[in-house]
């Protein structure tokens, strides 16, 4: 069921009016020379340029992507997967604004969830990529859920607004981005509101959504850039009764489909000697020492990977749109995560450390002139997604770009393995860098330090920082991080 709110012409004003002076007021993370401008003129883009097609998920970790048989046989096996990539923030909000300015959080400024450090509100939303390709003669399409806070009155967001650059818009307001069932979205400036009918999950409603854009966009001979981002496997926010033991919540026909997939017990899983551990990390952790996982953490992982089956499925769909439209041979396909995500690793439950499991995430690239079924070894990170969209579709970026673009290394050409800076500004405060020659290096803001040889030791069971042995090391690795914090620009950043 679905009930649709169209505002008045006073609201409308009143949101445009809003809109404007947040333009007028937003001045992070790049050039707002035009802020306040509501249509860009831009380039007619060359009927052959290609599509660019990313989804994202929410909290997804890089193994259970292996649970995707359809993202396995479309993608995987059609295209190139990064096999380490990592994300440079492991926080929704930021590192979403990371792929729309292709900058670390010290040079965007969205450094958190929310306000007064993050959200929304923070980012400038005149200098995005969207605007890039808007600008470039791109049809540019948003299905999903956007940057925290979006839509939300409470944080200075108003839920009419359509950022700047996005022709086609559809995303969650109102505090319902986590919802599968019983959300309202912002449809074109319009507020729509899904019911709890099997037909309103939220990942199907996008993938329709999405399919009708492609088709359209196809039929117009435009080229088009869509990002489509169910909020899954992310925990919804609020499920009906206390009874709803899986969250989040599988479409119904996933529902049990994968009762025999056992809870994955890794090493780090409920890491029982702790002492190398630093405090500001073993205050955060849920338990030690145990050897299966407590009802609410298996009954979570079942949603996470059920509500998954969705999300292929949905991928399914686009490739067949894309087929069907005859773009799928012209269209570049990205699949990845704003974040990994700890459930029961270290004890840990969720992200935000610079452990592998949080800030490792799934990255597989599909397109024009890209070998199939092929992996790469080389450290990439989210910084590097808008560079290689803009790459592609030669957009015009006017932002100073941190990262790459990644279509050379994903054509084998041996890009060169470079350090990467991974960095939280909420507590636990640290920065940390993911080197080249296989450690993880971490300055917390308390002041503790944690240094892991992920050569001897994958599962970051014992800190060495401290360790003679590992004296130059660590020494190396604390210069290196100096003067990534700071960096600006991909020469700098990489």
């Amino acid at each position: 069921m679905r009930l649709r709110y169209r505002p008045s012409r006073s609201a409308a004003l009143h949101g445009l009016a809003l809109t404007a002076v947040a333009a007028l007021a937003a001045g992070c993370g790049g050039d707002a020379s035009d802020a306040g401008e509501r249509e860009i003129e831009g380039a007619t883009a060359p009927p052959d340029a290609p599509n660019v097609i990313v989804v994202m998920t929410d909290d997804q970790d890089v193994p259970s992507m292996e649970l995707m048989p359809i993202v396995q046989r479309q993608l995987v096996d059609r295209g190139v997967e990064f096999t380490n990539s990592f994300v440079a923030v492991s926080q929704c909000c930021p590192s979403r604004a990371t792929f729309v300015t292709g900058q670390h959080a010290h040079n965007h400024k969205v450094k958190a969830g929310g306000p007064p450090k993050g959200g929304f509100s923070k980012l400038n939303s005149n200098n995005t990529l969207a605007v890039w390709l808007d600008k470039a003669g791109y049809e540019t399409g948003q299905f999903g859920r956007y940057l925290n806070y979006y839509g939300e009155p409470d944080k200075g967001s108003d839920p009419l607004e359509v950022p700047r650059g996005w022709d086609e818009w559809h995303a969650p307001v109102r505090h319902t981005g986590f919802q599968v069932y019983d959300y309202t979205l912002n449809e074109n400036g319009e507020l729509v509101t899904y019911g709890d009918d099997p037909a309103d999950y939220a990942t199907d409603v996008f993938a329709r959504k999405a399919v009708e854009f492609i088709g359209r966009s196809a039929e117009e001979g435009t080229p088009f850039f869509a990002w489509i981002t169910p909020a899954i496997p992310h925990t919804e926010g609020v499920l009906p009764d206390e009874g709803a033991v899986k969250n989040p919540r599988p479409a119904p026909r996933d529902d049990g489909a994968l009762e025999d997939v056992p809870f994955p017990i890794t090493p780090s899983f409920a890491e029982e000697d702790v002492s190398d551990k630093p405090e500001v990390v073993t205050r955060r952790m849920k338990f030690s020492g145990i050897d299966e996982p407590p009802p609410e953490y298996e009954a979570e992982f079942r949603g996470r990977i059920e509500s998954l089956l969705a999300v292929d499925r949905l991928v399914g769909q686009l490739m067949r749109a894309l087929r069907e439209a005859g773009e799928l041979d012209n269209t570049y396909v990205v699949f990845t995560s704003d974040n990994g995500y700890m459930l029961g690793e270290h004890g840990q439950r969720g992200k935000a450390l610079a452990y592998e499991e949080s800030i490792r995430v799934p990255l597989v690239i599909r397109g024009p002139g890209l070998p199939e079924g092929e992996r790469r070894g080389n450290l990439v990170q989210n910084i590097d997604l808008a560079p290689t969209v803009v790459d592609v579709t030669g957009a015009e970026p006017r932002r100073e770009l941190d990262g790459i673009s990644l279509i050379e290394s994903a054509r084998g050409a041996g890009a060169d393995d470079r350090d990467l800076l991974i960095e939280y500004f909420e507590a636990p405060n640290f920065a940390a860098v993911r080197s080249a020659d296989g450690y993880t290096y971490v300055e917390y803001g308390e002041g503790a330090i944690e240094l892991y040889d992920l050569e001897e030791d994958p599962y970051q069971l014992e800190n060495v920082a401290g360790d003679p042995g590992y004296a130059d090391i660590q020494e190396r690795l604390a210069g290196r991080l100096a003067e990534l914090r700071a960096c600006s620009g991909s020469e700098e950043c990489s």
